[in-house]
């Protein structure tokens, strides 16, 4: 049989087509013939898969060698961030709490994630401040994104003035 045979995936697939030499058989009669499963030039999903070969000879004797495919998934995710957000404070605070809507996150295999720093949903302070997004596949590669998020100060102060101030001018006084 082969020797094991390790692969990266092809791109934007979940596997690889995998080629792989005959095995080589002998045998004390001539007809033998040998098959393999999955047969050479099949697709392999990333993960290891083994492969069985079978020989039989003309008399239906038969002998069976096996090897191991191996696709390593090595193409990171695509993510898409939201784009900036700008938004006033909450009444009364000198920020406001922000939420976002997902990026949007591929992959060539399922079982991507993603996660926000800050995530969605945090108090920001007035001003900008970045939010990075990573996505990571189920093989661990991953690939990152960001946009900012301002928060704009549009409360106004409060001023609250005193009463009047009345004030007797002494006896040959031009002012108090």
């Amino acid at each position: 049989c082969s020797p094991n045979i390790t692969r990266n995936n092809d791109l934007g697939e979940c596997g690889a087509i995998v080629t792989y030499p005959d095995p080589v058989v002998t045998d004390n009669c001539s007809g033998a013939i040998s098959s393999c499963s999955p047969p050479s030039g099949s697709f392999f999903p990333v993960g290891t898969t083994s492969v069985t070969c079978t020989a039989i000879d003309a008399s239906g004797n038969e002998a069976q060698c096996s090897f191991q495919v191996t696709v390593i998934d090595i193409e990171p995710p695509t993510i898409t961030c939201p784009a900036d957000i700008t938004k006033d404070n909450d009444p009364g605070e000198c920020g406001a709490i922000v939420s976002y809507p997902d990026p949007v996150v591929t992959d060539n295999c399922p079982g991507v994630t993603f996660s926000y720093t800050p995530s969605s949903g945090s108090f920001f302070p007035v001003g900008t401040t970045p939010v990075m997004c990573t996505a990571i596949d189920a093989s661990g590669n991953q690939t990152n994104c960001s946009f900012q998020v301002t928060v704009v100060d549009s409360e106004p102060p409060l001023i609250t003035c005193l009463n009047d101030i009345i004030v007797s001018v002494g006896a040959g006084e031009s002012g108090a």
